[in-house]
């Protein structure tokens, strides 16, 4: 979906954006943060102009839509991973900009939740959508996580990461779960699942030295789900039947490890969105699985 395709380029361009703050030189304070606010509201305000273009057609009265049901929630968690990420690298530029702390915190989680709202205004403006407060309610919660870690701890102990593999479902409706590897990485929720990482040790503070790098990885995926809004689905020759699945599995948190070179640790920090393949149990349907590497 092109609506998708362009959070996405949009999250990348908030990613780079963090990188290339870190990588300039030191200027005055009023300057960095004249482009660190310029960068961020430009993004939250060209946003609903670009897709209003490119994406939004059949313009309708503002209406709202309950869709708190709709694909076993895998919409609403893809909500809570892009506002927590893009409040991310808004904060690490208002840091690099000399913001306090606490500053950083409040305005990176103003653009995000500003960010997120423009898509669902845009929909409530649209026949086939509608605002959504469920949608809204996952922005938050996304938000509410990156937050309450910042002013706890001051760092990422809980990470919210995401991986993908693809499924034999995107096939029965293309046009919706999508044509090929890139439409489906972001539309078929059957091959994405999304991941709660963190380590015990660094989260209880715990004395004992057990390496904070590796990580326990909590999941959730779906299997099946071919429809948004229905858990059935079928063909002339067999059935499916939409169903939830909770996985459990280990980590890397490259951030805590020891890697000298700097420029190589922040490289590699850059896929601390990104959960590591590795075995995993998955818990679905009163069954348990194991999975030598899950993707």
């Amino acid at each position: 979906m092109v609506k998708n395709l362009c959070k996405t380029i949009l999250l990348f361009f908030c990613l780079s954006q963090g990188l290339i703050a870190t990588a300039q030189p030191l200027q005055k304070d009023k300057t960095k943060k004249l482009v660190a606010h310029s960068s961020l509201l430009g993004l939250c305000v060209s946003t609903p102009i670009v897709l209003q273009s490119v994406w939004y057609d059949k313009a309708a009265s503002f209406h709202i839509v309950n869709d708190g049901d709709s694909w076993l929630g895998m919409d609403k968690t893809g909500h809570a991973f892009s506002a927590y990420h893009i409040q991310k690298q808004a904060q690490h530029l208002y840091i690099w900009a000399n913001y306090s702390h606490n500053k950083s915190i409040l305005y990176s989680a103003g653009i995000s939740i500003l960010f997120q709202s423009s898509f669902e205004v845009l929909d409530g403006f649209q026949k086939k959508y509608g605002f959504s407060w469920p949608d809204m309610y996952a922005n938050v919660s996304g938000i509410a996580l990156f937050s309450a870690q910042q002013f706890l701890w001051k760092e990422e102990r809980i990470r919210l990461k995401f991986s993908y593999s693809p499924s034999p479902y995107a096939k029965l409706r293309p046009e919706v779960l999508g044509q090929n590897f890139q439409e489906r990485l972001l539309k078929d929720y059957n091959g994405q699942s999304y991941w709660l990482s963190f380590s015990p040790f660094q989260l209880f503070n715990s004395s004992l030295h057990f390496p904070k790098w590796i990580q326990l990885s909590l999941g959730y995926s779906v299997n099946e789900k071919v429809k948004g809004s229905e858990n059935y689905f079928s063909t002339t020759t067999q059935e499916y039947h939409a169903y939830s699945q909770f996985l459990f599995s280990l980590d890397f948190d490259f951030s805590q490890m020891n890697i000298r070179n700097k420029s190589l640790k922040k490289v590699l920090s850059i896929f601390n969105t990104l959960k590591i393949p590795f075995p995993a149990l998955s818990f679905s349907q009163n069954q348990i699985h194991f999975h030598p590497l899950y993707f």
